[in-house]
């Protein structure tokens, strides 16, 4: 099982400057672990085919999902939470705040 190894708080976002965030929290979450494939749950939209009864490697990128989700959420103000509170996979979150606040 998937374990958060790096300690270090994530770069707070507030809602300004997303491009340095973007950079910073990229860089985070990389560092997780040493495990690129949490980055990846990220940058690849994942969907598994029985929920109910994943394959051990789904199980992997389910778990490596909700770690990445879980440091965004961390990572974000209570505003900006809102937003994404409902998405359920790291991808989709990364992608709404991306579509939000890119530019800012």
């Amino acid at each position: 099982m998937a374990q958060i190894n790096n300690t270090k708080k994530p770069p707070q976002f507030d809602g300004t400057n997303y491009g340095y965030w973007k950079a910073k929290m990229t860089t985070h979450i990389k560092s997780i672990n040493r495990n690129i494939k949490i980055w990846h749950t990220v940058e690849t939209k994942f969907e598994v085919a029985n929920l109910a009864q994943p394959t051990v490697a789904e199980e992997e990128k389910l778990q490596n999902i909700d770690i990445a989700l879980s440091v965004i959420h961390d990572a974000i103000n209570q505003r900006v939470f809102e937003q994404i509170k409902n998405l359920e996979m790291a991808h989709d979150a990364w992608k709404k705040l991306g579509e939000s606040y890119e530019g800012t």
